[in-house]
């Protein structure tokens, strides 16, 4: 059954009452099962690690660690690079032997931290695979579940964690380093000098999440959903102020791309910089039971508030856009198209649109005299 409201629901609101989102079983009947763990789980982290939002300000936070010995010989899709090349399929079956090992901690940080939290920032600051040892509270039980969450990639079954310790080496980049060390940096200035340096927006939001960067007395864990969208929005209102201030485009541009059953086209109008999103998400696609169309925008000063429409995925597609116009310097207004199909037929994450945009962006566009001719195209 397909609610009016599950669209904006998406599986995390319960807006149905019915206790759990009957589209996402669905989906996970397509999903081959996870098999049960015992009471040790070993193995190397993409890297990454989950801050969950039930209970706030009191949340389950730990790192995903896959069982070795159940990896098989599949992809190992470590990075969303990875993940951008693969089928649907082959993200959601590697990336649901990813156990959520966790431990409930209080958002501030204290000085006496949980022992995985401790083992979850070890993970959120390597850039390679870490091998990882995690201890569980009693054996995981033998029904397993993918969780599948509109903003952050699928993960596997929420576990309880006893104890943990990292095994491998992580490799840290002296840049992260040095402002995980920095302590009289806020969150936002560390997260805009580390994309500075080169540092990706999914490494950065690891950090954000489990409390490593900002001013000491300031830290604190971040549910993960929400710092998707911190990072998202922070990054891009960086390189809005810098577009701002450049010369308008000479032309009317428009951009076009695909990524798993996601189509989406951009038209630049030689304006000043404003933005707006429009998403149709088609009947038969996940959550429409009808065609159905949302958008949001923001005028040449922003906006000040949440995206409440289109939430996490306007944030990722106004990134990649401002990282396009920042990059040719100029500013233009971008009114972007997202049309979801039937073929994006189980929720990876905001990265989707992120990763889809950017490749669409890089794509050599259209040109035109006119925008009218523009939006025949």
């Amino acid at each position: 059954m397909v609610y009016p409201y599950c669209l904006e629901c998406r599986g995390t609101r319960d807006m149905c009452r019915q206790g759990r989102c009957e589209l996402l079983r669905l989906v996970r009947e397509r999903i081959p099962s996870i098999r049960s763990v015992g009471k040790l789980i070993e193995g190397p982290s993409p890297p990454d690690v989950f801050v969950g939002q039930y209970g706030y300000p009191t949340v389950g936070v730990g790192p995903l660690v896959p069982p070795s010995d159940a990896l098989g010989d599949g992809p190992a899709l470590q990075s969303v690079r990875d993940m951008v090349e693969a089928p649907i399929e082959d993200v959601i079956a590697y990336r649901s032997m990813l156990f959520h090992t966790r431990q409930g901690s209080p958002v501030r940080l204290r000085r006496e931290m949980p022992r995985i939290l401790e083992v979850a920032q070890e993970v959120a600051m390597s850039t390679v695979p870490v091998d990882t040892e995690v201890e569980l509270s009693r054996p995981a039980p033998s029904q397993l579940v993918t969780n599948l969450d509109p903003f952050a990639p699928p993960r596997g079954p929420a576990v309880e964690a006893e104890r943990g310790r990292v095994v491998g080496h992580p490799v840290v980049p002296r840049r992260v380093d040095a402002l995980v060390s920095d302590t009289d940096a806020g969150a936002s200035t560390a997260a805009r000098e580390l994309y500075g340096a080169g540092v990706g927006e999914d490494h950065i939001l690891r950090l954000f999440s489990v409390g490593l960067l900002g001013r000491r007395s300031s830290r604190k864990l971040v549910p993960t959903r929400w710092s998707i969208t911190a990072v998202d929005d922070i990054l891009s209102k960086d390189l809005a102020i810098r577009a701002r201030g450049m010369q308008e485009l000479g032309e009317v541009r428009v951009h076009s791309g695909v990524l798993k059953g996601n189509h989406f086209h951009v038209l630049l109008v030689p304006r000043p910089w404003a933005f707006e999103m429009v998403e149709a998400w088609v009947q038969g696609s996940l959550w429409a039971a009808s065609t159905t169309i949302i958008s949001d925008r923001e005028g040449h000063d922003g906006r000040s508030d949440y995206a409440r429409n289109i939430t996490g995925a306007y944030y990722a597609a106004r990134l990649a856009v401002l990282e396009h116009l920042t990059a040719i310097q100029r500013q233009a207004t971008a009114v972007v198209y997202r049309e979801v199909t039937e073929d994006y037929w189980a929720p990876l994450g905001v990265w989707v649109v992120r990763e889809g945009m950017r490749s669409t962006m890089g794509a050599t566009p259209e040109r035109f005299d006119d925008v009218r001719s523009g939006l025949q195209a």
